[in-house]
């Protein structure tokens, strides 16, 4: 058993009503996604509950008790927990966790996770080098985005431009940005979703606004 300090970026929906947690080690910057031994390795409601009596959130630094690497192919960040509680490390204002977000933050000219379209499919997966996508999670920094509802039922979308390509995907996470155009910055966490038909779908898990100076 490992434990590591990460920056919460994205506590979002996985598998209704399991979750997913991601975020970035505070030593070295690496992403790390904790999962359960189940399938798919959505974590239950008190598997991400922390010591201090609450779910971990976004912007927490929070410390996960890990078993071993579990990555796969479409998510190579995963890390299977152990049963030990999280502890709440502190909480960032997004001032203090700005730095980290724009070290995070990747300019993905071939496309994010290396297509421009909302998806990965299976075969260009398999077609990779040892058939397993580099990385499945990224900071992405969108400018004015839009905020829309989908066609499926309370599925609240973000629509914005990066990179030169405009990008339409599903948010998947409680807190999400009311309707309409934001005038604002963002840091959006970008994940790479779980098989669905023949491809995996980008997810915007986690959304940060920038505060105006």
């Amino acid at each position: 058993m490992t434990n590591v300090d990460i920056l919460c970026l994205a506590n979002a929906w996985k598998k209704s009503p399991g979750r997913c947690i991601a975020g970035i080690d505070m030593d070295d910057g690496s992403w790390v996604r904790p999962v359960s031994d189940t399938k798919d390795g959505e974590l239950t409601a008190g598997q991400c509950t922390m010591d201090a009596g609450r779910q971990v959130a976004p912007l927490d630094v929070v410390r996960v008790y890990l078993d071993s690497p579990a990555p796969r192919p479409h998510q190579p960040e995963d890390w299977l927990i152990s049963g030990r509680q999280w502890r709440l490390q502190g909480r960032l204002d997004i001032r203090e966790a700005k730095k980290i977000l724009e070290e995070a933050s990747e300019l993905h000219d071939d496309g994010i996770f290396g297509t421009a379209t909302d998806r990965v499919t299976l075969s260009q997966i398999d077609a990779l080098p040892g058939r397993q996508i580099a990385s499945s999670l990224t900071v992405v920094r969108a400018t004015a985005p839009e905020f829309t509802w989908g066609r499926k039922r309370q599925q609240k979308r973000a629509v914005f431009g990066h990179a030169g390509v405009t990008y339409d995907l599903a948010m998947t996470f409680e807190d999400r940005p009311p309707v309409g155009e934001s005038a604002s910055k963002w840091f959006f966490t970008v994940s790479l979703g779980e098989p669905f038909g023949s491809s995996c779908y980008k997810l915007v898990a986690g959304a940060i606004e920038v505060p105006t100076k």
